[in-house]
C-alpha cells in the first residue's frame, strides 16, 4: 500500500505530523479520525529511490509483459505466481531484475501500481494509473488488456513515425552531398581553367649592352591590327607587306630571335598573321609577350 503523510492536530489543538500507510486518502482520514486526531493535510509521500530505478525496457516488450500477465489473471493465476511466471521466463535482463523487485514488493503487501511507481523508466504513468483503476476497481485484467493494446499501438505509431523522418532525412542528406560535389568540382575546374598556360621564352637580362645584329627584333601589334617592325609600321596589313618590311629591316639574318607583342584587344587573326609570315621567312625563334600599352607605344615610334 502506498504511503502518506498528513498533517492533523489533536484534541488540545497541537500539531501532529506523520506518515501512514492506506489503500486511499479516504483511508487515511478515517485512520486518523479513530485517533482522536482533526487532520488538516493528506498527501501522498514521495516515493524512494530504488538503485535499479533507472532500468528502461522497450515500449513493445511491455507491452508483451501487459498482455501476458492479464491473459495469466484472467485464467485464474494469482498475481504473486504470475508475476514469478514472466520473471522466470524472461531473458531480458532488466526486465527480470524488474519484475524480481515488483514481486518482493506486492509479496510485501504494496499493490501492483505502487511496486510499478519505483520504475519510471520501464512504466509510463498512464500504465501505473490504469493498474491503480484496475486493482481498486476489481478490473485488473481488463485494465492491464488496455494498457498493453494502448501501449501497442503507441509503439507502433512511433515506428511509423520514425521510418517516415529516415527517407526525407537520406534524401536530404545525400542532395546536400551530391551538391558540395559539384560546387567544389565545378570552382575547381574553372579556377584551373581560368588560368591560361603560355610557355615564355623570354630575354634574359644583362648589364651589357646589344647592339642591332644580336637584339631581337620587335614585330608589335596594336589594338587596330596594325603592325610595327622595330617602330617602323607597315604601310598595309597584308602578309606580303608585312613579309618585305621584315625582310628589309633584319637583313638576312634568319637566326635572330623575335619578339612579337601584342595587348589583349588585339585581334587574335592579326597575331596569327604575323607569326605566319615570320614562319614564311624562316624566322624560327619567335617569343610572344604581352605588351599592355601597344597602341600607346606605336604612336610614340612615329
Amino acid at each position: 500500500m502506498p504511503d502518506f503523510a498528513y498533517i492533523a492536530r489533536d484534541l488540545t489543538g497541537q500539531k501532529v505530523a506523520g506518515s501512514i500507510s492506506a489503500a486511499t486518502e479516504r483511508e487515511v482520514i478515517s485512520i486518523l479520525s479513530g485517533k482522536s486526531l482533526f487532520p488538516v493535510q493528506v498527501t501522498t509521500a514521495k516515493v524512494a529511490i530504488t538503485p535499479n530505478a533507472h532500468l528502461k525496457v522497450r515500449g513493445q516488450l511491455m507491452a508483451t509483459v501487459y498482455s501476458q500477465l492479464a491473459a495469466l489473471l484472467k485464467s485464474g493465476v494469482p498475481l504473486l505466481k504470475a508475476l514469478a511466471i514472466l520473471r522466470d521466463q524472461t531473458s531480458h535482463k532488466n526486465l527480470k531484475v524488474i519484475l524480481e523487485e515488483i514481486y518482493k514488493r506486492v509479496e510485501d503487501g504494496s499493490t501492483l501500481g505502487d511496486a510499478m511507481v519505483r520504475f519510471p523508466r520501464a512504466f509510463s504513468e498512464m500504465a501505473i494509473n490504469m493498474v491503480r483503476a484496475g486493482g481498486e476497481g476489481g478490473f485488473l485484467e481488463d485494465a492491464l488488456e488496455r494498457v498493453a493494446a494502448f501501449t501497442e499501438q503507441q509503439e507502433d505509431l512511433k515506428g511509423r513515425t520514425i521510418s517516415a523522418m529516415v527517407y526525407p532525412l537520406l534524401l536530404g542528406s545525400a542532395g546536400t552531398i551530391v551538391v558540395s560535389v559539384l560546387i567544389i568540382f565545378f570552382v575547381v575546374t574553372a579556377t584551373f581553367d581560368a588560368r591560361s598556360v603560355l610557355k615564355l621564352e623570354l630575354p634574359k637580362a644583362t648589364g651589357e649592352a646589344t647592339n642591332d645584329s644580336t637584339r631581337a627584333l620587335s614585330v608589335l601589334v596594336n589594338a587596330d591590327g596594325r603592325y610595327f617592325v622595330d617602330d617602323r609600321e607597315v604601310l598595309r596589313d597584308d602578309v606580303e607587306s608585312l613579309k618585305a618590311t621584315l625582310a628589309e629591316v633584319a637583313g638576312s639574318d634568319r637566326e635572330r630571335k623575335v619578339l612579337l607583342r601584342a595587348d589583349a584587344r588585339t585581334p587574335h587573326q592579326a597575331v596569327v598573321t604575323a607569326y605566319d609570315a615570320l614562319g614564311q621567312l624562316g624566322f624560327r625563334q619567335v617569343m610572344i609577350a604581352t605588351a599592355p600599352e601597344v597602341r600607346a607605344a606605336a604612336k610614340a615610334g612615329q
